[in-house]
């Protein structure tokens, strides 16, 4: 049985720390660079909906990646159990 590769992304939404009663997300992905929201939001909800649209793309962006490098024979082994190669 193959071992599913972890998700590479750490998400985090939290009360804002400069305004009240309002919150913020933070998207980190391992060995990558931690995204934060460009504003604050009035409610959690909001801000799960916007981070969500982001960790999309962001998700979007890996596979995508990943799909390059298959195509041209660069995908490190877990990448390649993962895809079923």
């Amino acid at each position: 049985m193959t071992k599913q590769p972890s998700h590479p992304f750490n998400l985090d939404i939290r009360r804002c720390r400069f305004q009240a009663d309002t919150f913020v997300w933070s998207i980190s992905e391992r060995g990558g660079e931690k995204r934060r929201s460009p504003q604050s939001y009035a409610t959690f909800e909001d801000a799960r909906l916007a981070m969500k649209e982001v960790l999309q793309g962001l998700i979007a962006d890996r596979h995508a990646a990943v799909a390059r490098a298959s195509d041209h024979g660069h995908l490190d082994p877990p990448e390649r159990m993962a895809s079923g190669q």
